[in-house]
């Protein structure tokens, strides 16, 4: 009988080939070892589940992989937004939301103001900020859990490391040849200027596709 030999020195959090990030996404590619044993990982058919799953083919455990969940946070003083040109790939140089993935052990707002202190220097009270919009990309595996929060002054920013401005733009400013992700999400940020004007604020999911995607 053959012996499955089983690294038990291995952590995949310390393996730069165990997850990948592509740089020019700024997305996590799957792990392509096992985090119990560091086997290899191939996708296989499980009849109980009707889709593939990634499984090692040392010990058989099964990895599922789960949509990551992004924060952004529409910060308005009056008419104008805050955004933030990116010091870092993906989009540098390029204007955004202040934004930023959930880390462990985080509410969904702990992680929204933990982003807008550290893109803008702004000091925002976590039960201050409201949900705005759910947005589900099934086909790069993310969600987007969209707040808003009024400035009751006009904020004096403090740029971190990660980015390399912060302004607020009105409507009619905002520099939309240089927005990022927009080609992702097309609506932004006018569906959010045109909800200032109405001082109407309805929270909603939407679902956003590839075009032609069935």
């Amino acid at each position: 009988m053959a012996v499955m030999k089983v690294r038990t020195d291995y952590r995949p959090e310390a393996d730069p080939a165990a997850f990948r990030r592509n740089e020019s996404t700024g997305r996590v590619n799957a792990a392509r070892f096992c985090a119990e044993c560091g086997g290899s990982l191939e996708h296989r058919w499980l009849e109980v589940d009707h889709r593939t799953r990634q499984v090692c083919v040392l010990c058989g455990s099964i990895h599922y992989e789960n949509p990551r969940i992004l924060v952004s946070c529409y910060m308005h003083w009056r008419d104008r937004v805050v955004f933030c040109r990116r010091a870092q790939a993906p989009a540098r140089g390029l204007w955004a939301l202040p934004a930023g993935f959930v880390e462990m052990s985080e509410t969904l707002e702990e992680g929204v103001v933990r982003e807008i202190r550290e893109e803008t220097g702004l000091l925002v009270d976590p039960r201050g900020v409201a949900l705005f919009r759910l947005i589900s990309l099934p086909h790069i595996s993310e969600v987007y859990v969209e707040f808003r929060v009024e400035l009751s002054a006009e904020p004096t920013f403090s740029p971190g490391h990660e980015t390399l401005e912060v302004a607020l733009f009105s409507e009619h400013d905002v520099p939309r040849d240089e927005l990022a992700f927009g080609d992702v999400m097309p609506s932004y940020p006018d569906e959010f200027f045109k909800c200032v004007r109405m001082r109407e604020f309805p929270i909603k999911s939407v679902p956003i596709r590839p075009v032609g995607a069935g």
